[in-house]
């Protein structure tokens, strides 16, 4: 597919407006099409105030105001409502994308109603009604919440022509819904902003972020949630702080867990070693995984890939990860060296010390990774990737 093709987006959400690791996939996907000449349109939901039309990095962002107050059927009735008109007001295009549920299944309606001839491709990231299994519990709403996210979930990918995933683990979650979609399952490795995210000096990047002199800073960019696994990593940083005055710990994002990592933190004497950042500035987050002497990635459950990991070692540091998820064979791939480990704090705190004793060769492996992924996860490689899957899938019977 190397001609130029009009492809429209729909997400329920996409970076800057949400920092997940699924919108910022989307965007990074969106600039990397349109640097491959594409024509390319995002369509999301945002609270009102952001602005509607919206030229950057060579796509345009259509954003559809939402109240953020709203929430279970009366978001999902605003979503579909919104995504719906705008895709129906859309001139002719040859490629849907479709991502988050609540959006994706809206968008395929408004296509089949007046843009047939379109393909229709669906991002899979996670099932949604396990990660808020993981972080919600099993509470008779949350169970009729995952019902109807399974169907949405279903009906989303029996309607789509082409399903990318970013890894086997997402591909095994889809033949445990919808196995009778998995012909049209490809693997699509997501790209990094290597303009932004590479390797340079640690010493500038900690002068530019305040990092204390002599401080061997372990960093964490995460949604503050139960599946994330902060609090075992915080109880992990414990064990190293106490051996080592100069380590700190830094937590970069926002989530209901807040309260409660602060209140471990108080527990365990952490205070002022342990800093709970919120969220970061964009233009900060780079020269934040820069500064780190170590990135921890203490996911609990269901990590589909870890942008946050591939980010972390496109700018030379180490890093330390569980075994939730596509972790294993990201790492497995790019720095073998950097083998997982439980999400339990015994072993996040005996990488660490691993990680912190010998930084010259966490540093090597690291600088090794980061060149393979500007040279195999740009952007552009991955929008590539996803044209070849397009053209390689068939349309559903």
């Amino acid at each position: 597919m190397s001609s130029r093709l009009r492809i429209v987006h729909a997400a329920t959400f996409v970076h800057p407006d949400r920092t997940g690791g699924a919108e910022r996939v989307v965007a990074d996907l969106a600039a990397g099409q349109a640097e491959l000449g594409h024509d390319v349109t995002v369509i999301s939901c945002a609270a009102t105030g952001a602005p509607n039309h919206e030229a950057r990095r060579g796509f345009t962002h259509v954003r559809c105001p939402l109240d953020p107050a709203l929430r279970g059927l009366a978001f999902l009735r605003a979503v579909r409502t919104s995504i719906r008109a705008a895709v129906l007001r859309q001139p002719a295009f040859d490629v849907l994308h479709t991502h988050q549920i609540a959006s994706a299944a809206a968008a395929q309606s408004a296509c089949r109603a007046r843009h047939r001839a379109a393909r229709r491709v669906h991002s899979f990231y996670a099932p949604y009604a396990d990660e808020s299994a993981v972080e919600r519990g099993a509470s008779w709403t949350q169970t009729v919440r995952a019902g109807v996210s399974r169907w949405l979930d279903r009906r989303t990918l029996a309607r789509a022509d082409t399903i990318l995933v970013l890894s086997e683990f997402s591909r095994g979650q889809v033949a445990a819904l919808a196995p009778r979609c998995l012909s049209r399952v490809h693997e699509v490795h997501p790209g990094v902003d290597t303009t932004r995210f590479f390797t340079d000096s640690r010493a500038a990047a900690e002068q530019r972020m305040r990092v204390p002199q002599g401080a061997r800073l372990v960093v964490s960019v995460r949604r503050l949630v139960k599946r994330m696994g902060l609090d075992a990593g915080i109880d992990a940083f414990a064990a190293v702080a106490h051996e080592d005055a100069r380590a700190r710990y830094w937590i970069a994002g926002d989530g209901p867990e807040r309260d409660a990592l602060e209140r471990r933190v108080r527990e365990l004497g952490l205070e002022g070693r342990v800093r709970l950042l919120g969220r970061v500035a964009e233009d900060d987050l780079p020269d934040l995984l820069r500064a780190a002497h170590v990135f921890l990635l203490p996911t609990r459950a269901l990590e589909g890939f870890g942008m946050a990991t591939l980010e972390a070692l496109a700018c030379g540091t180490g890093v330390v990860a569980t075994d939730a998820g596509a972790s294993p064979a990201v790492l497995a791939r790019l720095a073998p060296e950097f083998t997982p480990v439980p999400c339990d704090a015994a072993a996040l705190a005996r990488a660490l010390r691993e990680r912190l004793a010998d930084p010259a060769r966490t540093d090597a492996i690291a600088a090794r990774a980061a060149r393979t992924i500007a040279r195999e996860h740009s952007l552009r490689a991955a929008a590539k990737s996803v044209d070849d899957a397009i053209q390689a899938s068939r349309r559903p019977a």
